[in-house]
């Protein structure tokens, strides 16, 4: 994947937003796991932590409080 076409952290965001549970989202997360770049996966990995965290408390969070990241 070219820089050109790598997303950037809001756009996975965006991405992960459609699972409304942990499971969905580990599974998808799993799936790409071998097939993205490295720093394109760190990328999703950061966007999905941040989507636990709106699973957990039922809420959508530009930025996440800092006392809810566990």
């Amino acid at each position: 994947m070219s820089s050109k076409n790598m997303k950037s952290a809001e756009d996975w965001l965006h991405t992960v937003r459609r699972f409304m549970n942990e499971d969905s989202l580990d599974t998808y997360v799993d799936s790409k796991r071998d097939v993205l770049p490295a720093t394109e996966f760190m990328r999703l990995l950061t966007a999905a932590e941040h989507r636990r965290v709106e699973i957990r408390t039922g809420k959508l969070f530009d930025k996440i409080p800092k006392g809810l990241f566990r």
